[in-house]
């Protein structure tokens, strides 16, 4: 914040791609709000992905770790998913911080969540052909939301995140909790096929709307 603050004077203004943190920007530079978008064409379904990872459904976290941005909640949600879909199981994937790996490891072994843990891997090449592989991605990330949903429904998934609830989208997490997170996901997988996650992306997320509105507003001060 400080940061943003001392550069602050040597712009003319700010760009925001969430509604929910303009007050924050404003309040410090004008600011405005463009529709966070992605790259399609990078972030899509891929033909011929056969081998998929374990679960029914086969959830994913893949966010970067570190500090309380980890999948504690996301842990104890699935132990509650499993109870009700005894085939569900969760994929863990970069962690590169060897002492969060070795916590998140003793806590699964303690808590006897290898019934339905089945991976705690460290760095993602290839983030669109693992997320290709599973049925439900989520983030454990509170308030807001980083690109891991947004990437996810590009290759056409379900992505549950507790920041992310434009409307209209079927799958929010009302609270962040545990609790709130399992429901979430089994409402997911109760009625998977209510959105093409695909379509949703491509209208709410294409990168070139994205460039176009932020282009708009150079053209104020250019």
């Amino acid at each position: 914040m400080k940061a943003v603050v001392d550069l602050a004077p040597l712009c003319d203004a700010f760009i925001s791609m969430r509604e929910e943190e303009w007050s924050v920007w404003n309040s410090i530079r004008r600011t405005y709000i463009v529709p966070k978008g992605i790259d399609l064409e990078r972030y899509a379904p891929l033909p011929g992905i056969t081998e998929k990872l374990s679960g029914e459904p086969a959830v994913l976290y893949c966010e970067s770790w570190r500090g309380m941005r980890n999948p504690l909640y996301i842990l104890i949600a699935m132990q509650q998913v499993w109870q009700k879909y005894p085939k569900a199981r969760l994929h863990l994937y970069n962690v590169q911080d060897k002492k969060m790996q070795d916590t998140f490891s003793a806590l699964i072994k303690h808590c006897k969540f290898e019934t339905f843990v089945r991976s705690l891997q460290g760095p993602v090449d290839d983030v669109t052909t693992l997320m290709n592989r599973v049925d439900i991605v989520v983030s454990g990330l509170y308030p807001l939301y980083a690109r891991t949903p947004i990437e996810a429904l590009a290759c056409g998934k379900a992505a549950i995140c507790m920041g992310y609830n434009p409307p209209n989208y079927p799958w929010k997490v009302n609270e962040y909790s545990p609790e709130a997170f399992a429901e979430t996901i089994i409402n997911c997988w109760n009625d998977y096929g209510k959105l093409d996650y695909r379509k949703w992306a491509e209208e709410k997320h294409d990168v070139n709307n994205m460039v176009k509105q932020a282009v708009s507003i150079y053209e104020r001060y250019l």
